[in-house]
């Protein structure tokens, strides 16, 4: 992940003045910046938070879980971006309508088909980086093949190799999803 931050201008005498007379402002409002885009809670300087309820950390634990139910809806689209730090919107861009057949438990609700291609999602070329198949952002017959042999590698699926996203197939992806949740 790459964060790209831009704090003002050298030319510009408010931001110097700032940058000089401000320091606490400035470094908070950037430390707010990196929390908000790592989706971490921000914590006041100097205030501790009291980690020692175990209640808390279950209910933290639970709320990062993803359901494992075989339908590819939003919740498993935000934690896959998540997990592989994307813009986290809950949105599969730019899927050909044509590879629908490969994808019979994605909710459409999450998924945005086109009739054309028009360069696929950001998220499916990382998903496509890390199983192993080309790199064009949109899922079909290859990419779900890559992803079920990456699946069964890892021990989290063992249906057939067909090129379907079934249920079992998505199942071993939201497994998979929450073992990589875990160690964040």
């Amino acid at each position: 992940m790459t964060l790209y931050c831009e704090l003002g201008f050298h030319t510009n005498d408010k931001d110097v003045k700032e940058f000089i007379h401000k320091p606490e402002m400035v470094g908070k409002a950037l430390a707010q910046g990196i929390c908000k885009r790592l989706e971490v809670k921000f914590k006041e300087a100097g205030k501790i938070e009291d980690t020692t309820t175990p209640a808390k950390k279950e209910e933290t634990t639970k709320t990062d879980k993803l359901k494992v139910d075989g339908d590819w809806g939003k919740d498993t689209t935000k934690k896959t971006q998540k997990v592989l730090g994307s813009v986290i919107d809950g949105i599969v861009s730019k899927q050909l309508i044509s590879c629908k057949k490969y994808l019979p438990n994605a909710m459409e609700s999450s998924w945005e088909f086109v009739k054309e291609s028009q360069g696929g999602s950001s998220m499916i070329k990382k998903v496509q980086k890390l199983v192993g198949a080309k790199q064009d952002g949109e899922v079909g017959g290859e990419t779900v093949e890559k992803m079920q042999k990456f699946l069964k590698n890892k021990g989290f699926y063992k249906g057939k190799i067909d090129k379907s996203m079934g249920e079992q197939t998505v199942k071993g992806w939201q497994e998979y999803i929450n073992s990589r949740l875990e160690k964040k």
